[in-house]
């Protein structure tokens, strides 16, 4: 059920046209789990590396300056660690990841990413962070908006309670 949803997941991502896939790093130097969503975000629609650098700025591959607001969704990746720490938990980054969203951007999270939506202050309810690999515990998911195109196809197992029915 996991890899359906985090593969209709990053379908809806990439659905909504070009995504600005962040990465923190130079693109070589991710790590296997980083590397897999990269391949996949290539194979499902237009994608563009974007790399953090200091003062909450980014970059293309070529190094040259690169603007969020080029792209209807910014995507981080975070899998194969989950500390909260380097370049894209900076300050300044948070900042422009904030006002890219303020603005009108999609931020798409997806696993340790997820927590972020704390230091970005959008969610005060601290995540459940784990590390890589398989901790055998279960997790629950209630959508607010159980139409969006991120839910399709998904089989939901045991008691569904829809928060909205937006």
């Amino acid at each position: 059920a996991l890899v359906g949803f985090v593969l209709s997941s990053a379908a809806a991502i990439c659905a909504e046209g070009e995504v600005g896939f962040l990465v923190d790093r130079a693109l070589a130097k991710l790590g296997p789990e980083g590397q897999a969503a990269w391949t996949l975000a290539g194979k499902l629609g237009q994608a563009t590396v974007v790399r953090s650098i200091a003062g909450g700025k980014f970059i293309g591959e070529d190094g040259k300056d690169i603007s969020l607001k080029q792209f209807p969704v910014g995507w981080y990746h975070q899998g194969d660690s989950s500390k909260q720490a380097g370049i894209i938990y900076e300050k300044a980054t948070l900042n422009a990841l904030r006002k890219y969203v303020e603005e009108g951007g999609g931020l798409a999270l997806t696993r340790a990413a997820l927590a972020m939506v704390r230091s970005l202050r959008i969610e005060s309810v601290m995540t459940r962070l784990g590390g890589p690999g398989n901790d055998g515990g279960f997790a629950g998911l209630v959508p607010v908006l159980p139409k969006h195109p991120i839910f399709k196809d998904l089989k939901y197992a045991g008691r569904v309670v829809p928060v909205s029915n937006r």
